[in-house]
């Protein structure tokens, strides 16, 4: 039982610890934002256009502002928040067609997990009896930055098995907030784990069991995401390495 909680610490342990004003300059923006997300405090009064080319530049985000909706940011969650547009998001269909399992998100496919090596065929924590562990043997871990797209899709076409939902501090002391998703498809049992992030924790979803999906259909978004584990129970071959490099958006393959 001891070993088996460190596993999960090692999943699902916060990452605060890893961030400081120092590294992070724009950290104490986000910080205030949680503050009003949360608990209802005002929003910083800046302009949220400017700040987000800065931080866009700081952390050289790679997709031009024309892939999304909108383009200007008057507010926080325009740019936080915003959607693929029509024609980007027929780019990610192209992308998607043939492969079984696609990328829920834009990412990089990390190497690690927040404290330990992970390959494609480690134990994922699935918390459906909490302390229980399900062997996955195809998974892949994607963090998301700040800067990324924050809205998930479904990697597959299915029927929603199950949603579980956890809050921070809710399964042990500083453990992440998580939220938990099957999907029953051709390319067996899909899970996904959407791991919310320090300054936030929220993943925000109205999906229920026994909802169809189609292949990238949206499932939810993140306030500042940290990472989606994504696994299927059945042997898959991986079109993606994981390096701590790879980048992925929706609909790039991810499993053969």
């Amino acid at each position: 039982m001891r070993e088996l909680r460190r596993v999960i610490q090692k999943i699902l342990l916060t990452e605060y610890r890893k961030y400081s004003a120092e590294s992070c300059p724009h950290e104490a923006v986000f910080k205030q934002v949680r503050r009003a997300k949360i608990f209802g405090e005002d929003m910083p009064n800046l302009d949220w256009d400017q700040f987000a080319q800065e931080v866009i530049d700081e952390k050289q985000y790679e997709n031009p502002r024309e892939d999304f909706e909108p383009i200007y940011y008057t507010q926080f969650d325009d740019w936080f928040l915003r959607r693929l547009t029509p024609e980007t998001f027929e780019k990610c269909i192209a992308a998607a067609e043939g492969y079984p399992i696609v990328s829920p998100c834009q990412g990089t496919v990390r190497q690690e997990v927040p404290d330990g090596l992970m390959t494609l065929k480690k134990s994922v924590i699935h918390l459906d009896t909490l302390l229980g562990i399900l062997n996955l043997p195809s998974i892949l871990q994607i963090s998301l930055r700040k800067t990324d797209y924050h809205r998930i899709h479904s990697p597959c076409n299915g029927v929603i098995r199950s949603v579980e939902r956890y809050q921070q501090h809710e399964l042990f002391k500083e453990s992440e907030a998580c939220t938990i998703v099957d999907i029953e498809s051709n390319s067996g049992t899909v899970t996904l784990m959407m791991i919310g992030e320090w300054t936030v924790q929220t993943f925000i979803t109205d999906i229920e069991p026994g909802d169809r999906v189609q292949k990238l259909q949206e499932l939810g978004y993140f306030y500042f995401g940290s990472q989606v584990i994504i696994g299927s129970d059945m042997m898959l071959r991986p079109s993606v390495v994981p390096d701590n490099k790879a980048r992925v958006f929706p609909g790039d393959p991810l499993f053969e």
